[in-house]
């Protein structure tokens, strides 16, 4: 099947998307068994949106794969650098939100699947973070460091740069 919101935006929260909604529907009924797309940014723009596919292909044991991006699912890889994303909107909503425990178990889990990766400037930079939430580090270098991890998740070839601004679930 193919499924195509023709000239409808997916970067508005509020657009209606029936071809979007009816692929979703599909992969939760286990009609699909993936979703390939040409880039992760044409199947959808929203943080939310993204994690209600996830969470549908998890369910479904289906996948989503980008033809022009390292991103397949199917692949430990290619599911750490799809949620990279998510994982960005929740560092910046914990941040936000000042809820620094939480902070932290991210902080803790992206250093040990960012050497996982060879992602050693991520393992690196999320180790410092969740040592200085420790040791209860100012709020300003914690701001700072998160914006560092922000910064290099940003880079791992693959990211989209989907809107960060709509969380999926922050925590």
């Amino acid at each position: 099947d193919v499924f195509e919101d023709v000239d409808i935006t997916a970067f508005s929260a509020r657009v209606r998307r029936p071809e979007f909604e009816r692929m979703l529907e599909a992969l939760r009924a286990g009609e699909l068994d993936g979703i390939v797309v040409w880039k992760l940014d044409r199947l959808t723009r929203q943080q939310r949106d993204l994690a209600r596919v996830l969470e549908a292909c998890e369910a479904q044991k289906a996948f989503v794969a980008s033809v022009t991006e390292p991103i397949d699912t199917r692949e430990t890889y290619g599911q750490f650098v799809a949620e990279l994303p998510i994982e960005v909107t929740r560092l910046k909503n914990l941040l936000q939100e000042n809820d620094l425990a939480h902070l932290r178990d991210i902080a803790h889990r992206l250093k040990g699947s960012g050497g996982l990766y060879g992602f050693e400037s991520i393992t690196t930079t999320a180790s410092i973070l969740e040592a200085g939430l420790k040791q209860q580090q100012a709020l300003e270098t914690t701001a700072q460091q998160v914006g560092d991890l922000i910064d290099l998740l940003r880079r791992v070839e693959g990211y989209s740069h989907i809107s960060e601004s709509t969380p999926a679930n922050p925590t």
